[in-house]
């Protein structure tokens, strides 16, 4: 439950707006090969906000080291 919580709270709106939408899609799915690729990009979207989040977190803390040595 604490990575969905996580997850969530990185995700911008048009990201989650997406994820709803293949999850619909997901749902209506009857093929198996359907499923998967569905599947496969609502982890790339996660696998990207992850990533873009570790960046600015990255970014953030470099930022407050050079204004305390400055």
């Amino acid at each position: 439950m604490a990575h969905k919580v996580a997850v969530k709270n990185i995700l911008t709106e048009e990201e989650i707006n997406h994820i709803n939408v293949l999850r619909e899609s997901m749902e209506s799915s009857r093929s198996l090969i359907g499923l998967i690729f569905t599947w496969m990009k609502v982890k790339k979207i996660i696998r990207l906000a992850e990533d873009r989040y570790q960046r600015g977190v990255r970014t953030n803390n470099l930022l407050q080291r050079v204004r305390y040595f400055s």
